[in-house]
């Protein structure tokens, strides 16, 4: 069941995930200081979700493996 959900787990949308993505990035997508509370529609959901996908399909990575990386930033920040 872990694996199951690490694998097709969403990333959290909070902070911390935005403000790597922000940093990824380089600001174009007008993250900083963004939450869950910000997202007003599945479709923006589904977008930021998708570009995690994208992101950690390309390294290999489960997509919620971004939520750890996030993490790991802020607190080396």
């Amino acid at each position: 069941m872990n694996t199951r959900l690490v694998a097709n787990g969403h990333v959290p949308l909070d902070s911390s995930v935005f403000k790597a993505l922000d940093r990824l990035f380089s600001g174009i997508l007008l993250t900083e200081g963004r939450a869950m509370r910000h997202i007003k529609s599945e479709r923006a959901y589904r977008f930021y979700q998708d570009i995690f996908r994208s992101i950690m399909y390309r390294l290999r990575a489960p997509p919620l493996y971004f939520d750890y990386y996030a993490w790991n930033l802020e607190k080396d920040a």
